[in-house]
């Protein structure tokens, strides 16, 4: 008898597991149907037949979450009714032990539910992410031609929108601020970095910084407000000479709005973006030192340093395959602390002669994380770049031989530059 028992536990667990996994893993496959037609050359039927044109693995997957869900609402009613036999029992041995084995059987039905669902779910997200199986690929997909500058929700699990922030109108980066420390020096210069350009309508510190204080008095008479790039992007404040000691308290305001026409926000998908930043100039010290690019791969030189492309580097030009998305970093260090960098693609002829400029970009440490940057913290500069046809291959007959530079000019928080180049194609 025990052992009979032991074979049912063994098949309905074995049967949970197959029903959960089939579950998950048409879940998974199911937001890729679009590649099906690319797949195995299958094709649409016309749009006018009265049939269903949705994937057949969604389908099934949905119909397998609703057995699954009813049979979860039979093991709790099991266990509902294994309590009120117990309840109801009146001190009677044999229905007190009968109680007993509902509510045991009850209780591990859905252990085994619960336990298989989690353990497939790890094991096949895991999986998936590891052969970069793009689980959030749309099916239009295909038919737009994969990853692209246009699509990027096409580039799967390569590619961060909350990184970029190329469709939010928000504050990426105020500086310096120094929540746990001073700033070491007083020549600095106060930026904020937006992710997208400010209306050309803003024209005066006061437009666009709410609140700029020292010990509490209003000092915004003081700075002169300039935009460091033609999109208005970086929003400097500088002062005539070096800056007063004294703790800073600055604001951005509230109700600014983007070239395009976008409100500036401060909580959205991607998270909070805070407005405020503070800093303590403690030192009548002008700070002459560049910021510092670390290596990845030890060169001995310290005026140089290592952009990295998916977390490594390659020491010469690399080459990047077309449609797909590349996680570009550079891990920087400053004595008094990072301001912001600006990143520039361009392209090049064989002989070094400029043809094209495709991208730039502006970005410092975020707020929440301050503009200190140690050896043991440094800043870690992101962007997510997407190789798409724009970008013309090395064959490409009107330059041929032609190749791409990543140019990065790191500026700490006053007007020290570090500027480290990588090239690829």
């Amino acid at each position: 008898m025990k052992i009979r028992f032991n074979k049912k536990i063994l098949l309905v667990t074995g049967a949970v597991f197959f029903i959960v996994g089939l579950f998950i893993f048409g879940n998974v496959l199911g937001v890729q149907a679009g590649s099906i037609e690319s797949d195995f050359g299958l094709e649409q039927v016309g749009d006018d037949l009265s049939l269903g044109n949705q994937d057949i693995r969604v389908t099934i997957a949905r119909i397998i979450r609703a057995v699954l869900g009813f049979l979860g609402i039979v093991a709790l009613l099991i266990v509902l009714y294994g309590g009120f036999v117990y309840m109801t029992a009146g001190g009677e041995e044999q229905k007190v032990a009968t109680a007993k084995k509902i509510l045991v059987n009850g209780v591990i039905g859905l252990a085994i539910i619960l336990s298989a669902f989690a353990i497939t779910q790890f094991v096949l997200t895991r999986l998936a992410q590891a052969t970069d199986y793009a689980g959030t690929t749309p099916e239009n997909c295909v038919v737009w031609g994969g990853c692209s500058a246009d699509h990027p929700e096409c580039c799967g699990s390569t590619f961060d929108p909350c990184v970029n922030l190329d469709e939010q109108f928000v504050v990426k980066s105020i500086t310096p601020h120094t929540p746990a420390g001073a700033t070491g020096m007083n020549n600095f210069a106060i930026r904020a970095i937006f992710s997208q350009g400010l209306d050309p309508a803003y024209d005066t510190v006061d437009e666009v910084f709410a609140v700029v204080n020292r010990d509490l008095a209003n000092v915004r008479s003081e700075f002169m407000l300039n935009f460091v790039d033609a999109e208005r992007k970086v929003a400097e404040l500088t002062l005539p000479g070096a800056g007063a000691l004294g703790d800073y308290d600055v604001s951005v305001s509230t109700d600014l709005v983007s070239s395009g026409g976008l409100d500036l926000e401060t909580d959205d998908i991607c998270g909070v973006f805070p407005l405020d930043a503070g800093f303590l100039v403690d030192a009548a010290v002008a700070d002459v030192q560049s910021p510092e690019v670390l290596d990845v791969i030890d060169d001995d030189d310290p005026d140089t340093g290592d952009i990295t492309y998916r977390g490594l580097a390659s020491g010469g030009r690399i080459a990047l395959p077309q449609n797909s998305s590349y996680e570009i970093g550079a891990s920087i260090i400053d004595d008094h602390g990072v301001g912001y960098v600006e990143m520039i693609v361009q392209r090049h002829q064989s002989d070094g002669t400029l043809i094209s400029t495709h991208k730039t970009v502006y970005d410092g440490p975020r707020i929440a994380d301050g503009s200190t940057a140690t050896l043991a913290d440094p800043y870690n500069f992101i962007n997510y770049l997407i190789i798409d046809g724009t970008y013309p291959l090395r064959t490409d007959p009107a330059y041929p031989d032609s190749y791409y530079t990543i140019t990065m000019n790191v500026h700490d928080i006053d007007n020290n530059v570090r500027t480290v180049v990588s090239e690829f194609d």
